[in-house]
């Protein structure tokens, strides 16, 4: 008995001992240790200091004029010596309009500081800024940003004010004196020039449907800074990876701003395509009276590849507007005003401008255009519509409509025409119109949408092991929400179904190859397969092997592939000898329950089982 007592005994303390070292580590585990401060981040992205690290010369008796390069950065020092101070960066001479300015430019810089004092009396320092180099000093042609009064044998601190989203290319200090402080010297301590850093964040539609009515894909495009200030810079940023509305699958959307990028995927896909204003405007007319900027370009902003609309009212506008802008320099220039919208000015023009609508017009009657250039321009103008040619004409400084008559023979078609200057000049644009017999105008042919869904398709080879089933429920997706209009005498299915692949493929039409439960083997080498013959073999494969089936739908839209739509018909495999081939059967899983028994709780019983036995004795003795 004493054995076992002793063994019970043991057993109580090992158990006691594991619950105190259990609330001991949950004692442990609840201490916070506290842990090193990670670095502050830097404001800026780039940036230049000048201090005393950096003065660009050592002479401090005679007084310079000349450009120094610092830290890569080529700056210009007007009126300039070096400083009998160890601290500072150098000397000003006030009362001469001396400045301190870069002359290579600046990458959308949007922060300036200058710290600062002066010899006798008082001086003033100002920050300026501009988006290009002056011609005869900053102090002149920059514009004024902000200003402080410096006192003799005080430094004090001046910080521009720019507001996020406003940047330069070009920044100066400069300081200036009454004639009663013209002896006075401006001791600047240190300047700084910097971008601040911010990050971009892009939001988009994840899905477009084909065509997409005509219109660019929706984005926005939000700064934010690292004040905490948010910015929208959708307008002022370049997409520099645009989505063709008519290519079916994933493309990636990808745009810049000040350096940054950001991306994002997104899906064209058939399913919601509607290939024309089913539903026909009141009116046959469509026009923008007033050019507005719905987009809120910036006016440096860069045109080319851009797309633009002019009214918030779609239905009853011209749409939208495709536009290759050829500049003549790396400047440009644009600004909205009065319901005209000029592009270029004087020394910041274009070399041409296309604008081409991406609504395909039908039975056009007449479309016309207000235009005008700035004096002396020397330009001229053309177009199409569809087939139909522009006469030439020629653009001048007086305020003209620009009318092309098509009503003897209504032309269809994507409107297109083009400004040609052979000068630099501004152009002013307003007043778009476009004139139909009915009313009429589609966001894609349907030959552009069998091709593209062909296109979609034969990207994927159906080698032996095979393509995915989301794959296969895709292409069929693609195929059943094809348009079933017959606006152009035949639908989009019915196009499709007589097109060949553009790429070599296995030749589906060999029965012998295709009975089985796997897909071909060998080289895809044969031309001209017919692309609805493979999609049907495709869905043929997947419903032999599945029990939830693929249906096609030739004859009507459906956005599905299940039996729920209107007119649809199963495809499935046969052997030689005509037979339907069966699913194959699918293994069923199973499961089983476990049952646990908690550790503690047997440690639990254990523990009470040794109290009663130890207890037990102990009366047993007294006994």
């Amino acid at each position: 008995m004493a054995k076992r007592s002793f063994h019970f005994k043991t057993l109580f303390y090992a158990v006691s001992g594991v619950g105190f070292l259990g609330l001991c580590s949950s004692l442990f585990a609840s201490t916070k240790i506290a842990k090193p401060l990670a670095a502050t981040t830097s404001p800026y992205e780039s940036s230049l200091t000048l201090d005393a690290s950096n003065c660009p010369t050592t002479n401090k008796t005679d007084w310079s004029w000349a450009e120094y390069t610092i830290d890569g950065h080529s700056m210009f020092y007007n009126v300039f010596r070096a400083s009998d101070y160890a601290a500072d960066h150098g000397v000003l001479r006030s009362f001469y309009q001396p400045f301190i300015a870069n002359a290579s430019a600046f990458d959308h810089y949007n922060f300036a500081s200058v710290t600062a004092s002066c010899s006798t009396g008082e001086t003033t320092v100002t920050i300026y800024g501009s988006d290009t180099l002056y011609t005869a000093s900053p102090i002149t042609d920059y514009t004024a940003l902000a200003s402080l009064t410096l006192t003799a044998g005080t430094y004090s601190t001046l910080t521009s004010a720019i507001p996020e989203g406003t940047s330069y290319s070009y920044l100066a200090i400069g300081v200036s004196a009454t004639y009663q402080n013209h002896d006075s010297l401006t001791y600047i301590r240190s300047i700084t020039f910097a971008r601040e850093s911010f990050t971009l964040s892009l939001t988009g539609a994840d899905s477009i449907p084909f065509g997409n009515q005509a219109l660019a894909y929706p984005y926005s495009v939000l700064a934010t800074y690292s004040t905490g200030v948010s910015l929208d810079v959708t307008g002022a940023s370049q997409v520099t990876s645009p989505i063709d509305t008519k290519v079916l699958g994933t493309q990636i959307f990808a745009l810049t701003y000040q350096g940054h990028t950001a991306s994002k995927n997104v899906e064209v896909t058939n399913v919601g395509s509607t290939p024309r204003n089913v539903d026909a405007a009141s009116s046959s007319t469509f026009v923008d009276s007033y050019l507005y900027d719905e987009q809120g370009l910036g006016s440096d902003a860069s045109l080319n590849g851009r797309t633009f609309t002019f009214s918030s009212d779609v239905a009853t506008s011209t749409g939208a507007w495709d536009l290759a802008a050829t500049p003549s320099s790396s400047k440009e220039y644009n600004h909205f005003s009065g319901g005209y919208w000029q592009l270029g000015k004087t020394g910041i023009s274009y070399q041409s401008l296309t604008f081409t609508s991406r609504r395909i017009f039908r039975n056009v009657t007449s479309f016309s255009y207000s235009a005008r250039g700035s004096n002396g321009i020397a330009a001229s103008v053309t177009g199409t519509i569809g087939s139909h040619v522009f006469v030439s004409k020629t653009l001048t400084s007086s305020a003209q409509t620009i009318t092309e008559n098509c009503s003897a023979n209504p032309a269809t078609g994507v409107i297109s025409f083009t400004i040609t200057l052979t000068n630099s000049k501004a152009v002013y644009l307003g007043h778009l119109q476009v004139v139909t017999s009915d009313g009429q105008y589609s966001y894609f042919t349907l030959t552009e949408q069998a091709n593209a869904t062909r296109n979609y398709i034969q990207r994927y080879k159906t080698c032996p092991s095979g393509v995915s089933d989301a794959v296969v429920e895709r292409c069929a997706t693609e195929y059943n929400a094809m348009s079933v209009d017959t606006l152009e005498g035949t639908s989009a299915k019915a196009i499709f179904k007589t097109l060949s692949e553009t790429v070599a493929d296995y030749d589906y039409t060999d029965a012998s190859q295709y009975h089985n439960s796997s897909y071909q083997g060998g080289s895809a080498s044969v031309n001209g397969v017919n692309i609805y013959t493979k999609l049907a073999t495709m869905v043929r494969y997947y419903n032999q092997n599945h029990s939830t089936k693929i249906y096609l739908y030739d004859d009507s839209y459906y956005a599905k592939t299940d039996n729920g739509g209107s007119n649809g018909y199963l495809p499935l495999n046969v052997d030689q000898a005509g037979h339907i081939v069966s699913p194959s059967s699918e293994a069923t899983t199973t499961s089983m329950t476990l049952i646990i028994v908690a550790s503690s709780g047997m440690l639990t019983l254990l523990l009470v089982a040794g109290i009663f036995l130890v207890s037990k004795k102990k009366k047993a003795r007294k006994q």
